[in-house]
Order: structure tokens, then sequence, then C-alpha cells
């Protein structure tokens, strides 16, 4: 019942948090001590997302301070947080991505999607969630596996 009263209703986006998990701020860390983040502070993380979006735009901007290793790991992350585009797959094919999940593309290194379409000013992108646990009780025979599943919807 309460999925159905929220769905009705008009939802707002959140703002998102880069996980303190995320291995950015260990990059973060080496830029900062070579001087290539002078505004920012890694002292209050998690950083919103456009914050870190921010920051490795200005570590682009002086890359000649960077090692080969330093550039491909910022290319990666420039790829993660959507600065630079990536190749994507997606389940249902769009106007701006046609390349099938369910093809050669599958084990590949393009990003998976269920849905993305984007033009000059929209930018519409659903993603699969999934997580899938084993809970193992040693002292009986009735282990438990759970899984969830869902989609997140995103508007650049």
């Amino acid at each position: 019942m309460m999925n159905t009263v929220a769905a009705s209703t008009v939802t707002f986006a959140q703002v998102e948090n880069v996980p303190i998990s995320n291995p950015v701020y260990d990059f973060f860390l080496r830029a900062e001590t070579k001087g290539l983040l002078p505004r920012y502070s890694l002292s209050m993380i998690p950083w919103q997302k456009h914050k870190v979006v921010s920051a490795l735009k200005l570590i682009r901007e002086n890359d000649s301070l960077l090692s080969r290793n330093e550039i491909k790991i910022l290319n990666n992350f420039e790829r993660e947080f959507g600065i630079i585009a990536s190749n994507r797959a997606v389940v249902i094919y769009s106007e701006t991505d046609t390349v099938q999940v369910l093809s050669s593309k599958m084990f590949s290194d393009y990003e998976k999607l269920f849905y993305h379409y984007a033009d000059s000013v929209n930018n519409v992108t659903v993603l699969p969630l999934a997580s899938l646990d084993m809970i193992d009780n040693l002292n009986a025979s009735n282990d438990l596996l759970m899984g969830t599943a869902g989609v997140r919807f995103l508007e650049r």
C-alpha cells in the first residue's frame, strides 16, 4: 500500500554521496599530496557526486603532473563518474544505444544498462541493481539464500 502512495505522489531526486569505500578517495589523497586539489579537504568525506566530478576535472587540468598509470586511473574514474563517454550495452534499444547486452558484449568492459537515452537536452539511464546473500547455518542443515533486485533511474 505504501509503495502505491509513494508512486502516485511527486518525488524529487536525492543527493548522491560517493561511498567512503570508493577507491576514488585514495586517488584524491595522492592528488592532494601532489598539490592538485588545493581547495579540497579529504577530512570531510563522503563527498557528493558533483564534488567528486569537479575534483576529477581539476586533476585533469593538471594531468601533466601525473604518471602514465595515474592518467589511466583518472580515465577510469572519469568513465565511472560520467565525465567521459563509455561504451554501453543495453537490454532495451534506444535511438542512441543499440548494442545489446545479450551478445558478445555480456562479458566485455562495456557498461551494462537496462536502458539509456541521451540527446542535447535529456540523459536518462536505467541501471540494474541486485544482490544475493548466502547465510550458512553451521549447526543445522537449513541454509538461507536471500536476494534483492531493482532498478535505479538516473536523469542528468
